[in-house]
This record gives structure tokens, C-alpha cells and sequence, in this order.
């Protein structure tokens, strides 16, 4: 058993801040510009279904998704798009998306 006092905790959320913030990550597609937020910073019930992909880029793009999945593009394209969104804000294994690309 711990001595603990009950309104003691290990972590507090309510004020826990990000330690580091990398800016957007911008790009261009369809001759219009985007901008994809830090899928980190996305509600986590909004990510319950998501992987680190396809589902990520459309949560991080939120309201611009609409515009983005109009845009005509190449498998290669978007695995270097999603590559590049995960690399930028250190997600995931930034190399799975270069594989395929042949680069």
C-alpha cells in the first residue's frame, strides 16, 4: 500500500502543457494549399478508430478534408504526403511511407 494522500495524483492533466510545438505542416495539392494540424492534438475519442495513416491525415486535416479529398493524386504522392505529416511531427516509423515510393 501506498501513503498517498487521495488528493495527491502522479500526473495532473488538468495542467500538464505541450512541451514543444513544430508548427504546422503545410502543402500543396490541386493547386490549393493545406494545412495539417498535429494529429496529437486531436481529441482522443476522435482518434479511437484512427491508425497512423490515411485515418490520421483526415483527422489531422479536420475541416479541410472535404476540400483534400477532391484532390486527384497518386498512391506514391499521398505516401509521401502522409510520410512527411508523420516524420514532421515525429509519429510513427517515418520510413514505411518512403518504401513504397522507391526512394
Amino acid at each position: 500500500m501506498t501513503d498517498a494522500k487521495p488528493s495527491e495524483v502522479s500526473l495532473d492533466l488538468d495542467t500538464l502543457e505541450k512541451e514543444s510545438d513544430p508548427g504546422p505542416f503545410t502543402f500543396r495539392a490541386g493547386g490549393e494549399r493545406f494545412e495539417v494540424r498535429d494529429v496529437r492534438d486531436v481529441d482522443w475519442q476522435d482518434l479511437l478508430t484512427v491508425d497512423l495513416g490515411i485515418e490520421s491525415l483526415r483527422a489531422a486535416l479536420g475541416d479541410d478534408w472535404k476540400r483534400f479529398e477532391k484532390v486527384r493524386l497518386s498512391g506514391w504522392k499521398l505516401d509521401k504526403l502522409i510520410a512527411g505529416f508523420m516524420r514532421h511531427y515525429g509519429l510513427g516509423n517515418s520510413g514505411e511511407g518512403d518504401a513504397s515510393a522507391g526512394s
